[in-house]
């Protein structure tokens, strides 16, 4: 341990120090490529389940949500190791996606879908979109509701949807069919796979009984909703599909990997390093975690905040991204 400790703080120690004297605003393959190689060669592995995937270090994702994807932008997302794009990119650009795996055969491609809510104009859209296409089939028993029988929302624009309802069998069958069945993704990326909903202080009735459930049964229901989409996703896809969260934490047994957003402000430094251990340690193999920093929706890009979640993520067997907020993933 201390042999492993004394090359990771070298590391880290090495990273910064080339980091401090750099002009660049935010880290990106071609910054790392510019590093010397003892620099590059210098980081250590810590995470002890080795099932992992054939990329060097340091490591890096890219949380990108357009949902057309160009030409010149599938160049420069070929330069990363990771890489999260909206199911839609499948809808307009299939073609780029390929280039994707032809420029870079060891990228991991993973399609961005949400667990829980849906766009409230989905049924508007373009038919030849898989949005349109999923609200067709959710029928008004699916949505989560107040006592009132209200539908209710968390993200601006959307609907949450019951996990607890049949949305838990729709869902896994639809990214089956629907994405996974194309062939050009290596698993799915599950938006907002949160350990329960209490947080959201609502008057929530799952059960449409008209009666406010409790916290702790709020949570419950939510968490083995989840578990089912999970449980049902794994059955259809297979197990040699990853199946990777915005958070999911809570299932960490059961899945491949999380990505921690807006790393270190929303969870703080020492449980997301926490929980990062844990997911790459005990989840499903072959494990895959992504520390996520960004400007916080400002635009405003910080050396030093880039320094940090890097050297962080150096420090893991992970993956580190940076870019503008969860309001817009979308840079290069």
């Amino acid at each position: 341990f201390s042999h492993a400790l004394r090359h990771a703080l070298t590391a880290l120690v090495l990273v910064l120090a080339q980091l401090a004297t750099a002009t660049v605003t935010a880290i990106t393959p071609a910054t790392v490529a510019a590093w010397p190689a003892e620099i590059q060669a210098a980081t250590l592995p810590l995470a002890t389940n080795t099932a992992t995937f054939n990329h060097d270090y340091p490591r890096l994702a890219n949380y990108f949500l357009k949902w057309g994807i160009s030409r010149p932008e599938a160049i420069e997302l070929a330069k990363w190791d990771v890489v999260i794009i909206d199911m839609e990119g499948q809808t307009y650009n299939p073609d780029n996606l390929k280039l994707l795996r032809q420029l870079n055969p060891n990228i991991v491609i993973l399609a961005y879908i949400t667990a829980q809510e849906i766009r409230t104009d989905a049924s508007t859209l373009g038919h030849e979109t898989l949005r349109y296409k999923l609200s067709q089939q959710i029928s008004y028993s699916m949505y989560l509701k107040n006592t009132g029988g209200q539908k209710v929302n968390w993200w601006p624009g959307t609907a949450l949807l019951n996990v607890s309802s049949e949305w838990n069998d729709l869902l896994p069958k639809f990214v089956s069919e629907n994405i996974m069945s194309t062939g050009l993704w290596d698993g799915i990326f599950y938006d907002n796979l949160w350990g329960g909903v209490s947080w959201l202080n609502m008057p929530l009735d799952f059960n449409s009984d008209q009666l406010e459930d409790t916290a702790a049964e709020q949570d419950a229901a939510w968490q083995d909703g989840m578990r089912h989409i999970i449980n049902n996703t794994r059955e259809l896809i297979g197990v040699d599909k990853l199946i990777v969260a915005n958070d999911g934490v809570a299932y960490y047994k059961i899945i491949n990997g999380s990505l921690f957003e807006s790393f270190p402000e929303r969870r703080g430094w020492r449980q997301t390093m926490g929980d990062m251990t844990l997911v790459e340690n005990k989840a499903t193999p072959p494990t895959l975690g992504i520390l996520s920093s960004n400007t916080e929706n400002s635009g405003r890009k910080s050396l030093q905040k880039v320094r940090f979640g890097l050297a962080s993520a150096l420090l893991t067997n992970g993956y580190f991204s940076y870019d503008y907020g969860d309001q817009d993933h979308s840079q290069l």
